[in-house]
């Protein structure tokens, strides 16, 4: 190559990595705070580590080490739904981890 088809050539521009939509439920603080409270005032029972092989029902109270304390809102095959103080998160749980009532 000559000098001159070098200064010719584009440089290659950066194509900015795509975001992944997050799955985790987006709601407003203050409507997080509330339902938060509610929750923690109507959930019964100790404090549960959270534990991906633990088992739980609707309304156990969870502590999350990174989280801190959540409620648990809904339990599927293997996921929960639980509102932290400061938003609503999806963790994973073991296949069955429905506590029966």
């Amino acid at each position: 190559m000559t000098s001159k088809a070098i200064a010719k050539e584009k440089p290659k521009k950066k194509v900015p990595a795509k975001k992944r939509a997050s799955t985790v439920k987006k709601t407003t603080p203050k409507g997080v705070k509330i339902s938060w409270e509610e929750a923690i005032s109507k959930a019964k029972g100790p404090d549960i580590p959270y534990d991906m092989s633990g088992l739980y029902k609707k309304g156990d109270i969870v502590l999350h080490k990174t989280f801190g304390r959540g409620v648990a809102l809904e339990i599927y095959e293997k996921k929960m739904a639980i509102t932290f103080e400061d938003k609503e998160r999806v963790l994973a749980v073991s296949y069955g981890a429905l506590k029966n009532q």
